[in-house]
Parts: C-alpha cells; structure tokens; sequence
C-alpha cells in the first residue's frame, strides 16, 4: 500500500513538474527549438524495452520512474556531434507520466531536439509531432539552408 502511495505521489509531482515544460514547448518554432538544442537528429527505434528510467527532467538525482529503454539509429543529423549510423540509447518515461513521448514501437521516428541537460531523454516536449516529422524535416532543412545562404551543402 505504502508503494503505491509512493509511486502515485511520484506520478503527480511528475506531472505537476512538467506543466511549466509543456506551456513553454507548446509555442516554440521550429528554429527556437533548433537553437536551444544540443542535438538535432532523425532517430529509428531500433530496441524498446520496458524498465526503470531517470527522473523526468533531472529533477532529483539518482530518482527513477517506469519507462521505456530505447537504442535509436540516428538516421539524420541537423545540428550537432551525432552522425548518421551512430547507435545511442535513450529513454521516456511511461505514459502515466505527463509528457512522455508515446511512440516507442521498434521501427518508429523521432526527430529529437535533444536538450544539454539530458541528451537522450524523449519527451513530446523536445520531440517533433510524430505526425508532423516530413512537416519538421522540411522546415529544418530550410533553415539550414537559410544559415548557408541559399547553398544545397
């Protein structure tokens, strides 16, 4: 009983913790979120496996919330050190948890903007709408052809 009291605060202090996120992101452009990003990629699922994540937005050390485990392909790379091939792993926490990114199925896309303070952690704030990725990609490639000068580089 008293885990289940435990894990329903953790749930709820989660949430009330990504409410500020959710407002910010929810008005960002594409080229805002492109700036303040460390990473722009184009990643596949290639593994998910459920288990135990970090704490969603680094909020207490050490803390951890049920989720899904990922090993993502980068496919494409806007901005930043990753490169196409590079396997990293990543993380989201489950979607009792405000904010989780949702499509973890093996196979699925996510453009990431993937924040400094924790890089590979997906949440539908620092991803593209997965309905939207062509949408976003474009939009990328616009302004990064706008950066170059018109240049296709």
């Amino acid at each position: 009983m008293r885990s289940l009291i435990a894990g329903s605060l953790l749930v709820a202090a989660s949430s009330l913790a990504s409410g500020p996120a959710i407002a910010k992101c929810a008005h960002w452009s594409t080229s805002e979120r492109l700036l303040e990003a460390e990473n722009v990629v184009l990643v596949s699922i290639v593994e998910a496996y459920d288990g135990s994540v970090p704490w969603p937005h680094g909020l207490e050390k050490g803390a951890t919330v049920p989720g899904r485990l990922l090993t993502l392909r980068v496919l494409r790379s806007w901005k930043g050190l990753l490169r196409p091939e590079a396997v990293v792993h990543g993380w989201t926490p489950s979607p009792l948890i405000e904010d989780a990114y949702l499509r973890t199925e093996v196979g699925a896309q996510i453009i990431l903007f993937s924040p400094k303070r924790s890089p590979y952690e997906i949440m539908s704030c620092n991803a593209a709408d997965p309905d939207r990725l062509n949408e976003v990609s474009e939009e990328l490639d616009a302004i990064i052809r706008r950066k170059r000068g018109g240049t296709n580089k």
